[in-house]
């Protein structure tokens, strides 16, 4: 057999199946397929519903802090920066909120 370095063995004959899986099956929710299809046909609604809130829901789900994100948006690097920022996502998860109930209604 031959082996890529040292003391290591070829994997490859080794298969292991689950008896339930199906063929393209896969791990999760069982409705996880539908949601995303779902969450992709609202995601321009939603966007388009948030206005510019969008913008600073992406920037925080991005990883941004409300430090970051004041900067960006030319508020400044001061601590009352910071905290219009903090208002900013605050109001953007509101409007969030407000678009989630509007169309599940």
């Amino acid at each position: 057999m031959t082996a890529i370095a040292p003391g290591t063995e070829f994997l490859g004959f080794r298969i292991h199946q689950s008896a339930t899986a199906s063929k393209g099956s896969f791990v999760g929710a069982f409705d996880a397929v539908e949601s995303q299809i779902v969450a992709t046909m609202d995601a321009p609604k939603v966007e388009a519903a948030l206005g510019m809130h969008a913008a600073v829901l992406e920037e925080s789900l991005n990883g941004m802090t409300a430090r970051e994100i004041a900067a960006k948006r030319g508020w400044g690097d001061t601590k009352p920066a910071e905290r219009k920022a903090v208002a900013a996502q605050d109001a953007a998860l509101d409007a969030l909120a407000e678009v989630e109930r509007k169309l599940a209604a």
